[in-house]
C-alpha cells in the first residue's frame, strides 16, 4: 500500500479511497510450514480509474515486501470512479 500511494502521489493520481485484502495459503513442507500462495485484492476509487489501476502493477513490481517473499503473489483489482 505504501509503495502504491507513494507512486500515485508522484504520478499526480488522486486516490480517494484505497482498500485491500490479503489472503495466504499456508502448507506444510518437509520440515516446516510455508506460504505457498498469497493473493491481494485491491479496491480503489479515483477520478482516473484506468491510470490508478495500471499503477498497481508498477507498485507490485517495486514493492519491497513482495520482492522479499519467495512465494508468488497474485494481484486482483477494481478501480471505480
Amino acid at each position: 500500500m505504501l509503495t502504491y500511494l507513494a507512486l500515485a502521489e508522484r504520478a499526480k493520481i488522486k486516490i480517494e479511497e484505497y482498500r485491500s485484502r490479503t489472503e495466504g495459503t499456508l502448507d506444510r513442507t518437509e520440515s516446516t510450514f510455508s506460504f505457498t500462495r498469497i493473493s491481494v485484492r485491491v479496491e480503489l476509487r479515483s477520478p482516473e480509474p484506468e491510470r490508478a489501476e495500471a499503477l498497481l502493477q508498477v507498485a507490485k513490481k517495486h514493492c519491497i515486501i513482495s520482492n522479499s517473499l519467495k512465494v508468488p503473489i497474485s494481484l486482483e483489482s477494481a478501480a471505480l470512479v
